[in-house]
């Protein structure tokens, strides 16, 4: 393990300061150490992701924790992965090792080295990001994949083996005797875990936010063209905007272009986006009716309902 990327992790020990401990605000900014109010602890929590990277739904998630969190509580990052320059001053990195041959491999061999890893943290919370170790004390729900299989169609032949394959795992994961309070980023998602597997503890419920300096309506007319402009989507044409892993639903969004024939759609995905752009051309090819699929770009994941949600924020009417 390391230290910002940098250097050995010494061997921590969990103490709760005295108040005669505790540094001034001043004093802390000489000596360096981290200012905490007075008559509290600095909390230990091991943050387990697979990716600490903006670009994936649960490492984005971990940086904005990290980013608001990181000033008042010790944080050691256990990751594959840590995209350049997202680790806030002060928190600790720890390198899991996992075979990246393919999705299912991502995750099932990351359980095991970050298992090992834990072990030798010391005392804290763990909070784990799905399914991806079996010492969690807290875990946030994105997904649930025994509700995801139920609900895809039999002609995503790889996604269903992966989400055969994940979810009896996954199912013992949510059945871990040490967890002890769920957090879900919905309703929706607390109720499939619920079900699918049996949560029956405590579960908080706590909704992505959005970034207003990112996700915002445009400015002004000109800004609306512009982006038009560079999207090849005409002025007054009715726009749908589809953003996440196309795996998510887009093929249903292409499937129903053809019952709006006056419809655009705009996806924003880091998905390869191939396929769905031959089975847009063969629904072109049966109607008259003209439309575009435009092409995609690099984004951070997204679920089909989020992005919905986003559309209607950016002012786009949305069926």
């Amino acid at each position: 393990c390391s230290s910002d990327l940098g250097g050995s992790l010494p061997a921590a020990t969990f103490m709760v300061p005295r108040m005669s401990d505790q540094p001034s605000p001043a004093a802390s900014r000489d000596s360096g150490r981290p200012w905490v109010e007075p008559g509290f602890a600095r909390m230990r929590v091991a943050l387990v992701v697979h990716d600490l990277d903006p670009g994936y739904g649960q490492g984005r998630y971990c940086i904005e924790l990290l980013r608001r969190l990181a000033s008042r509580v010790e944080f050691t990052v256990f990751a594959n992965s840590v995209r350049d320059g997202v680790l806030p001053p002060g928190v600790s990195f720890c390198r899991v090792p996992a075979w990246r041959a393919r999705s299912l491999t991502t995750v099932l061999s990351f359980i095991g080295p970050a298992e090992w890893a834990l072990r030798g943290w010391g005392d804290g919370l763990v909070h784990a990001q799905g399914l991806s170790c079996w010492r969690a004390d807290v875990i946030t729900a994105h997904v649930c994949s025994a509700a995801r299989l139920r609900g895809l169609p039999a002609s995503q032949h790889g996604l269903r083996r992966f989400l055969t394959l994940v979810s009896p795992v996954e199912r013992r994961f949510y059945r871990q005797r040490r967890a002890r309070h769920l957090i879900a980023i919905s309703q929706v998602v607390a109720g499939e875990i619920r079900e699918a597997y049996g949560w029956n503890r405590p579960v908080s419920i706590i909704h992505h936010g959005t970034d207003l300096d990112l996700f915002r309506p445009a400015r002004d007319a000109a800004e609306v063209a512009r982006l038009r402009a560079g999207f090849g989507v005409p002025m007054g044409a009715w726009l749908w905007l589809f953003i996440g892993e196309a795996a998510k639903g887009l093929s249903g969004v292409v499937g129903e272009l053809a019952h709006f024939p006056d419809a655009h759609l705009l996806v924003v995905s880091r998905s390869e986006l191939g396929g769905y752009r031959e089975q847009a051309a063969r629904l072109a090819a049966m109607t008259p009716s003209p439309r575009r699929y435009g092409p995609g770009a690099n984004t951070a994941y997204l679920r089909q309902r989020t992005a919905m949600i986003y559309a209607r924020a950016q002012g786009v009417r949305v069926p």
